[in-house]
Formats: structure tokens, sequence, C-alpha cells
């Protein structure tokens, strides 16, 4: 990888179109799972939380271990690309099968579900973490991994779109034309699942010669001896990784900023029929405002970030959030248009996240080879993969607690005082608060523009051979 070499547009294109499949599976999940499982299949909401949960813990555990091999692949197809290929369909799929309902026993719909989420989370892992670490062999310049990220978060708008907005529209749609609730649902899967296996096979195919092939030992046994061997340096490299200062910040960070995300966006489909009342139409609009407002701000974020930093950036656009989800808390969200403004200033902090946050954590894989030598984009990503699952995990089980200590209903067309009162505190004051302790994590981070540079300096003369200097590095680790 040249760290200064500029990418083509091609480049960019082909590596950004899988993340219309990374958003497309993970909003759909993410926006509609728990909302399915309690108000569809009629699952209490406690358990349903814990039916999420257990899947997001399981890809916290998937994560660091597809993490690791990925970086150790000796395929002849490149270090991350297969990975892809071998996921893009059983991912497709499991979508579908999680969003069928059948009608038998809750002993097994308990089981059904648990396992099929289980299994969602399985693949969604192998294929992210490959495909996000992807991103940072790509290029190691500052700015071009940004650009990158923008590309990127383009497409995970159109997956967006395709894994939040469709599914209301098509569920809406179908409903109205006599198709059964039930039925509605499991066609909104079958085209979020086309497009997330669609997108994903792109990308294998449109990357072909940009993956990093690595020779294997030749010398190297596969017995027992060589599994202990294996588990015990995966190990020992994450606790290196681990200890590095900037990661410590940034995974703080975005499992902070997850919770609040997690909350937002498993919360909202239960806020704008319960608390807004809202007929399918309108949440469909909704959505569609919502999705759309998350790339307006993109090129502000850009600019931003290019006359700043990507940290400064982060601070000032999240910090603005922040201050807008505190008035709306303050003042209550009560129309259709009070609403709209929430999805807006909302998404300013959304879409600085998804677009900052990864070429963030990028630009510590160089920090990374400073100190240890080593190329380890695979467990670096990983790393943030697990916190977003947990993260996930723990958002979505207090979700289902609250909704189930306050009284919610599924079967119910209108909810209690109280369930509607926490409701509206999981969409607007709680999400505020892990907000601020993102912000507080990223004040923290160390890796600023001109810091990046002196360590890719440093890292060219290690290199070589030559000396370099170290005290202003010292800060980064």
């Amino acid at each position: 990888m040249d760290g200064h070499k500029k990418i083509s547009l091609g480049t960019k294109f082909g590596y950004a179109t899988a993340a219309l499949g990374d958003a497309c599976s993970y909003s759909f999940i993410g926006a509609f799972l728990l909302f399915f499982l309690t108000s569809v299949v009629g699952i209490n909401p406690v358990i349903a939380g814990s039916i999420a949960a257990i899947g997001a813990i399981w890809d916290s555990i998937c994560s660091p271990v597809i993490g690791y091999i990925s970086d150790k692949s000796t395929s002849k197809y490149g270090r991350r690309r297969p990975f892809l290929l071998l996921t893009a369909v059983p991912l497709g799929v499991s979508i579908i099968m999680l969003f069928s309902s059948i009608n038998l026993s809750e002993s097994f719909k308990y089981f059904y579900y648990g396992a099929l989420v289980i299994i969602f989370w399985g693949l969604f892992s192998s294929f992210y973490v490959p495909y996000l670490a992807f991103g940072a062999e790509i290029t190691g310049d500052y700015g071009e991994r940004t650009v990158l990220r923008f590309y990127a978060y383009v497409f995970n708008f159109i997956g967006a779109v395709i894994g939040v907005v469709f599914p209301t529209f098509i569920v809406d749609y179908l409903c109205r034309n006599g198709v059964t609730v039930e039925k509605a649902w499991q066609s909104a899967a079958v085209i979020v699942g086309i497009f997330t296996t669609v997108s994903i096979l792109v990308t294998w195919n449109c990357t072909k010669g940009k993956d990093k092939i690595q020779n294997r030992d030749s010398t190297e046994k596969r017995d027992d001896s060589y599994i202990c061997s294996f588990i015990n340096s995966m190990i020992t490299e994450y606790w290196e990784i681990l200890r590095l200062k900037p990661i410590k910040y940034l995974i703080g960070g975005s499992i902070f900023y997850l919770v609040a995300g997690t909350m937002v966006n498993s919360d909202r489909m239960y806020f704008l029929t319960y608390n807004l009342g809202m007929e399918p139409g309108v949440v469909s609009r909704v959505y569609l405002i919502a999705s759309i407002s998350g790339v307006v701000f993109s090129p502000f974020i850009i600019r931003c970030s290019n006359i700043l930093d990507k940290r400064q950036a982060y601070i000032i656009c999240s910090a603005i959030s922040f201050t807008g989800i505190i008035i709306a808390w303050i003042t209550g969200i009560h129309s259709f248009w009070g609403v709209i403004a929430y999805s807006f200033i909302f998404s300013l902090g959304n879409s600085c996240y998804w677009q900052l946050f990864p070429a963030m954590i990028y630009d510590v894989c160089e920090v990374d080879e400073l100190i240890s030598g080593q190329r380890r984009e695979g467990i670096i990503m990983s790393v943030q993969s697990l916190a977003e699952a947990l993260s996930s995990a723990a958002a979505v089980q207090v979700l289902g607690i609250i909704l189930g200590l306050s009284g919610f209903n599924g079967n119910a067309s209108v909810q209690t005082e109280l369930t509607l009162n926490w409701i509206g505190n999981c969409f607007t004051i709680i999400p505020a608060i892990f907000m601020l302790l993102t912000i507080i994590m990223v004040i923290k981070y160390p890796i600023t523009k001109k810091r990046y540079i002196l360590m890719q300096l440093a890292l060219e003369k290690k290199n070589k051979g030559e000396e370099y200097e170290e005290e202003e590095l010292k800060k980064l680790i």
C-alpha cells in the first residue's frame, strides 16, 4: 500500500458499493427487528430484546476471530475479498428467514428467531470486518481515507433508504391491497436481502487486484499445537491493539454513540406509531426524509474535516446535534414537522459518526505499524465491530426492558401514558446523554492531522532504517 497514492474513481465506487449492503442489512435489522418481534410475531418485549441482544453478543464473539483470520489469510484471491464472496448469498437469505412469521409454539418461536439472529450476525461480522479493513489497505493517505469513506457513506445512504424507507412503503402498500402484515414484512425482507447480496458481490467483482496477497509459510503445520499457537497469538495481538491509546478512546466513543444511535433507530417506529399516532404512509415519509437528511450534511462534514481535521470536525458537528436533541426533549415532539426537524438534527451527529469514525480508526493502523511493524487492519476493525455489537446488544436489550417495565402491549393500538413517556425518553434524552459521552471520548483522542503526517514520516524513516523524532509521537502511544 502506497500511503500517499491517490485512488481512482472506479476504485472508490467499486469499494463503496458494498456499503449499500452493509447499511441495508444493518439498518433494517436495527430499525425493525424488535418492532417485528413484538408487534407482528407477538413476542414479549423483554424476551424480544434478549433475542436481539443475543445475536449482537454473538457478533462480538465472531468479530475478533474474523478480524484475526482475515489478517492471516493466505488465499490467492487476497486477505479480504474472499470473505465478501462467501457471505454475500447466505447473508441475504438469513434476512429473509429472520422476517418470516412462523405459526408455532412460543418456545419454538424463541428458538427459531434466536438461532436466526445468531446466524445473521455471524454472517454480518464475517462480511463487515474484512470489508472495513479492506478500506484501510486501499489507501493510507489521511485525506483520501476521508474521501473513500464519503463514497462509502453515499452508498450507506442508499442502503439505509432501501433498508429503512422501502420496507415501510412496501408494508403499507401490500397491507392496503389485502396482503397480511406477516407476508408484507417478509416481502420487504426479500427486497432487502437481494440488494444486500448483489451489492456485496459487485464490490467483490470490482476490486480485483486491490487486495493484498499474503504468502503462506510452507513450513507451517496445521495440528493441535498450531491451534493452540493460533489462539495464543490472537489473544496476544488483540491485547497489543487494545493497549494503544487512540483505540481506547475511539472504541469508548464508538460504544457510547452506538448505544445512542441504536436506541433512536430502534425506538423511532414505536414513537411514530404510538406517540404521534401516524399512519404507515406518513411513517414512510418520515423515514425517507430522515434518510435524505443524512446525505445533506455529508458535504459540510467533508468540508469541515478538510479545513480542520477529522477529530475537530466530529466534535463540532456532534455538539450541534447534541444541543438540538436536548432542545427537542425540552420542547417536546408533537407533530410531523417536529419529528422531521428532530430527524435532521439527529442526522448531523449520525452522519458525522458513520463518515468520520471509520476514517479515524483507519489512522490507528499506522500507529500500530509504527510500534509493532505489522499491518493488522483486520484486528483493529474487528475491535470496532465488537464495540458496535456490544453497544447494539446493550441498547436493544435496555429498550426491550424499558418497554416491558413501562407496560408496552404489542396487541394494543393505544399505549398507557407511562409507556408513551418512556418511548419518548428513549427517543431523545437517553440517546443525548450517550452522545455527550462520545464527544468527551473524541476530545481525548490524540490523532490530529498534524500528528498523523509526522507519524507517516516517522514510519517511512523507520522502514528505511533511519532515525526519527519520537517525542511528539509519544502522545499517540
